[in-house]
């Protein structure tokens, strides 16, 4: 498994559900960043693609709801 490629997919997902879907017009560099630990013979396809794809996964799952949305925790105080 790549983590190069899955940092960088991961990073796009990530900002693309923070900022909005113009952020994938980085998906380029994902697919540069997947293609140069192909060539530099790092990782097969599979690998980067299974990086990539988890990065994704991850990252979609483990979304969180913006702070400005959240109640805030009443703090109790012991008396």
């Amino acid at each position: 498994m790549s983590v190069h490629a899955g940092v960088s997919a991961g990073g796009v997902a990530v900002l693309a559900m923070t900022h909005g879907p113009w952020v994938l017009l980085a998906c380029p560099v994902v697919a540069v960043v997947g293609w140069s630990r192909v060539v530099l013979r790092d990782h097969a396809l599979a690998q980067v693609l299974a990086g990539a794809s988890g990065a994704v996964v991850a990252a979609a799952t483990s979304r969180r709801r913006p702070a400005g949305r959240c109640r805030p925790v009443p703090v109790t105080r012991p008396t």
